[in-house]
């Protein structure tokens, strides 16, 4: 069936388990199998995948690589940190970090848990793996000097917008009179959290746990975030300047196209009349 009901025409296939003879089509890891399916239907007619079905897509193949090439946990995160993975245990189970998201075993699917690794891999460093990823220190005068940067520039924003929250892509703020927050969008244990007591009191931050990772992403998109903005704010400077500059030849021609239109009103001299009649 085809639909059009969105703004990307699309199909329906609508399929029965039951054969011609009786006997039903096995069901078994249907989802697996057409998911398997779809990314052979997708590279047969040159179809793209979104940014983040790709990214899982490259994430499991490099993962099976791992899993082909490496004989413990030691080697799986050695070898998945040379492509940009990086290996992290999680209220006992494990977590992948790729491509600035991270995702847990069971996302990928059953082969990529702990427990599915663990069958393949002998649990040489799997003691390494108890640790969560390591979290900034909040005392660090450094980190809370670009913090408070990046909340000045986070409340321009909202400020220059009118709101009080905003999502993102990767991260979500919400600001109100007691309180600022900003939460990673794919891990919301991860978080940033400054509390005013009082309207007249300056904000203080009371909660820092972002990875370093994490940090170090936040940082730098608030920095391209600030430096656009400086950009558009010197952009506009220059509009006004321009503005009034052609405000001033504008005025100045004005003046001159008056006087010539209105020559001066005061007689010649005298001497100047006499000749003309003489003559």
């Amino acid at each position: 069936m085809r639909h059009d009901d969105t703004e990307n025409k699309h199909i329906h296939i609508v399929a029965g388990r039951v054969r011609h003879d009786g006997s039903c089509v096995s069901s078994y890891w249907d989802y697996r199998k057409s998911e398997q399916v779809l990314r052979m239907l997708e590279d047969y007619h040159g179809l793209s995948s979104p940014q983040g079905a790709i990214a899982l897509k490259e994430l499991r193949q490099i993962l099976d690589r791992c899993r082909e090439e490496c004989t413990n946990f030691d080697d799986l995160k050695a070898m998945a940190g040379e492509q940009n993975v990086n290996v992290y245990s999680k209220n006992n189970g494990i977590v992948y970090g790729y491509k600035e998201k991270h995702y847990k075993g069971n996302t990928l699917g059953a082969k990529y848990t702990l427990q599915g690794m663990s069958k393949v891999l002998y649990p040489l460093g799997l003691d390494k793996y108890d640790n969560p990823p390591p979290r900034l220190d909040i005392e660090d005068k450094a980190i809370r000097a670009e913090l408070e940067t990046h909340r000045d520039t986070l409340e321009r924003i909202l400020r220059e917008e009118q709101m009080d929250n905003f999502k993102g892509k990767h991260y979500e703020v919400q600001r109100n009179k007691k309180s600022l927050i900003i939460t990673k969008i794919d891990n919301p244990e991860e978080k940033v959290k400054w509390v005013k007591p009082a309207p007249t009191m300056p904000w203080i931050l009371s909660n820092f746990k972002f990875t370093e990772d994490t940090f170090n992403d936040f940082s730098q998109k608030m920095r391209t975030t600030k430096e656009n903005m400086e950009e558009v704010e010197k952009d506009r400077l220059k509009k006004e300047e321009a503005v009034r500059k052609q405000q001033e030849i504008q005025g100045k021609l004005a003046i001159v196209g008056t006087q010539t239109a209105h020559p001066s009103n005061n007689p010649a001299p005298l001497g100047s009349t006499n000749r003309r009649r003489g003559r």
